[in-house]
């Protein structure tokens, strides 16, 4: 796979580089596989841009420099089982929606690896007006890359839509594929509503097996496995060699359910519980409904915020960007 290299630069007007004998830190970035759309939105007239500066003869053929100039405000009933989080892609997904899918997620996960390259070199301070980024790709990437640039504008660098894609369009030469970056964003704010209808419950008290019962599951006679966390760093809340399961697909309500240890009936004594009607002690938690996302401010809000839970649980490997990373990199 082609790939591209990205040069995060401590300030504006430095002179560090692969020619400026500075002390850059250069990253190889997977080049994103999907097409440039023929047709951009061209450059417009954006109060935010991307200048793009003039190539220097030393340097290699499509390597350019660019910096961020400042922005400028603007005015502006019985639930149904829950799923593990584990489990497989809805068998309703078409495989042109799979497809779809994995593009977006692998244009935001591109966008969150740069932003990981511009946050590490700049010790966490990434400022529009005094950050530049040197970007080396091959012939024929310039499509990919605008389209990656755009989508870091969007979700880290705080520009909306038609701003990022003009200045993308302006330091690439290349339209950005405003498609798929309409695609990527609403994917980002349907999983960003998604974690509120999502739990993880921990058993951190021992045992050789353990399983989650209960309305949670869809009923006391069903029942959901849970793993052991291995990792040393721990598991979503969990220590290491602790039980846990993270449960998905909650409608908003409140939920009673039990353990089942060596296949023996169990309650956390530490989570909340109360008494049912025959005595029996379960522990109960509660669903809140999503937020109400209604404006364009809003929806980008959120599409930022899971952009950087994704970058996030991309580098920890856990969660649904890491899941999505391992199917870009297979």
């Amino acid at each position: 796979m082609a790939e591209v290299a990205a040069l995060a630069v401590g300030r504006a007007g430095s002179s560090r580089g692969p020619s400026g004998g500075g002390s850059g830190t250069i990253s190889t970035l997977p080049m994103p596989n999907w097409p440039a759309s023929a047709s951009g939105n061209g450059a417009g007239e954006a109060s935010r841009r991307i200048s793009q500066q003039q190539q220097q003869q030393q340097q290699v053929p499509h390597q350019q420099q660019y910096h961020l100039q400042q922005p400028v405000p603007q005015q502006q009933p019985v639930a149904p089982p829950a799923v593990a989080a584990e489990a497989a892609p809805a068998a309703s997904e078409t495989p042109e929606q799979a497809a779809a899918r994995a593009r977006a997620e692998g244009l935001v996960l591109a966008a969150a690896q740069l932003q990981r390259l511009a946050a590490r070199r700049l010790s966490g301070h990434v400022r529009t007006g005094e950050t530049q980024l040197l970007l080396h790709y091959p012939e024929g990437g310039e499509g990919a890359v605008a389209t990656m640039l755009a989508g870091w504008l969007l979700w880290f660098m705080g520009l909306d839509l038609e701003e990022a894609s003009a200045a993308a369009d302006v330091a690439v030469g290349a339209p950005p594929d405003a498609e798929l970056l309409q695609s990527a964003a609403e994917l980002l704010v349907a999983r960003a509503r998604a974690r509120f209808s999502r739990i993880v419950l921990v058993w951190p008290y021992g045992g050789m097996s353990a399983d989650v019962s209960g309305e949670l599951v869809g009923g006391w006679g069903e029942k959901v496995p849970m793993r052991r966390c291995m990792s040393p760093a721990g598991c979503r809340g969990a220590a290491r060699g602790q039980f846990l399961v993270e449960l998905q697909g909650l409608r908003p309500g409140r939920y009673h359910y039990k353990f089942i240890i060596d296949n023996t009936w169990a309650v956390d004594p530490f989570a909340a519980k109360d008494l049912d009607g025959s005595g029996n002690w379960n522990n109960v938690c509660e669903v809140r409904p999503p937020p109400r996302i209604e404006t364009p401010e809003e929806r980008r809000h959120f599409a930022a915020l899971q952009a950087a839970m994704m970058a996030f649980e991309a580098k920890m490997g856990i969660g649904s960007g890491a899941r999505a990373g391992r199917m870009k990199r297979g």
